[in-house]
């Protein structure tokens, strides 16, 4: 069954363990990761990078985080995106130094 269209995250109630929602099934999300060499991480260069999760036009059988392919990084298209992370906000210890707080919901 395809969606037809991107959603809007979190809108299917299940998650991960660590209540990480949508990793499978919107959009190709590209990773800094080079295809051929995993370990090789970057935001420069032109060679091919990983896409993962499978896209809301793909096939069931590519519709899983562990789902992967490659394409040049300037590729674009409807089906392709990136996933956008928020960092815990530093707070102020009463001692004067910095710390990441915990994630407020």
């Amino acid at each position: 069954m395809h969606v037809g269209r991107t959603t809007a995250v979190g809108i299917y109630p299940e998650a991960n363990e660590e209540d990480v929602h949508d990793l499978a099934g919107n959009v190709w999300e590209w990773c800094l990761n080079a295809y051929d060499k995993p370990k090789k991480i970057g935001t420069t260069g032109d060679a091919s990078r990983v896409l993962r999760g499978g896209s809301w036009n793909s096939n069931t059988r590519a519709l899983r985080a562990a789902s992967r392919f490659d394409f040049v990084p300037d590729v674009r298209g409807g089906s392709i995106g990136f996933r956008v992370s928020r960092v815990s906000p530093i707070e102020k210890l009463t001692t004067g130094a910095l710390t990441a707080g915990p994630l407020k919901r």
